[in-house]
């Protein structure tokens, strides 16, 4: 290998070391949107427009109830006026904020959540998005390495392939 070859197999060893010493408090986000679970829909989800988020916690007397996640708010025909915010909560995991960026990662993906809370001491002190964790991404990979294969069904499929196609792949 030439020296200028044998430089960047280096950093690279270096960034992935360094990568396992970052931990979720150094990348989270601090000021976290959060709504009760009083409040009314619509309010949480003008909230969410203007913060440009998918999701947000709801937080009651301090303690970390769950999640509103906008994905499932806009499949549900409801009225957002009339509309609590505990009614759509959904329980999700969390992250301590002393667990490296690589377990928040994995514990993420684990999620299928784009977003995960930090609590400390019962409370909540921070929020890790995907977007938090790609301030520490590797930018060496090209996509074909990370990409996962696209899976499809049509609609003239039947349910038999449509369950192969999510059973097995």
């Amino acid at each position: 290998l030439s020296d200028a070859a044998q430089k960047i197999l280096e950093m690279r060893g270096h960034y992935k070391r360094l990568v396992k010493l970052v931990k979720v408090e150094d990348l989270m986000s601090r000021n976290v949107v959060s709504a009760s679970p009083e409040e009314s829909l619509s309010s949480a989800l003008a909230r969410m427009k203007k913060y440009r988020i998918h999701q947000m916690p709801v937080v009651d007397n301090g303690e970390y109830k769950g999640m509103l996640l906008l994905k499932q708010l806009v499949t549900k025909k409801i009225e957002p006026t009339k509309s609590k915010c505990g009614h759509f909560t959904v329980p999700t995991g969390s992250l301590r904020k002393t667990i490296s960026v690589e377990d928040a990662a994995q514990a993420m993906i684990n999620s299928g959540l784009r977003a995960l809370p930090v609590i400390h001491d019962n409370e909540i002190v921070g929020i890790l998005s995907e977007s938090d964790l790609m301030k520490v991404a590797s930018s060496n990979k090209k996509v074909e390495d990370v990409m996962s294969e696209c899976e499809y069904a049509s609609i003239s499929d039947n349910v038999g392939k449509v369950r192969k196609i999510m059973t097995y792949r």
